[in-house]
């Protein structure tokens, strides 16, 4: 079931993925775990305005930190052109 899961979203953290450790994420120094990735969005303003299938990463958490929504949407923009550019 874990496997159908995207890992570092707060969906994924609803679709099961509760475990810090166990989650695939667990020890990246870009990307968190869903847990994490649950938590940042019930943190910060503007993490919770975004999708709950997007991955949110640690930069995308020091952005939000200081508000900077234009900043997180960059990088947000960034990965879906990297997604439609990959075969």
């Amino acid at each position: 079931m874990l496997e159908r899961v995207e890992h570092g979203t707060p969906a994924g953290f609803l679709d099961g993925c509760k475990s810090r450790g166990g989650c695939p994420n667990h020890g990246s120094r870009t990307l968190t775990t869903c847990a994490e990735a649950a938590r940042a969005r019930q943190r910060h303003y503007v993490l919770s305005k975004l999708d709950l299938s997007v991955e949110i990463t640690r930069a995308m958490i020091r952005l939000a930190r200081r508000a900077d929504f234009e900043g997180v949407l960059a990088i947000v923009a960034a990965a879906h052109q990297v997604e439609e550019h990959t075969p």
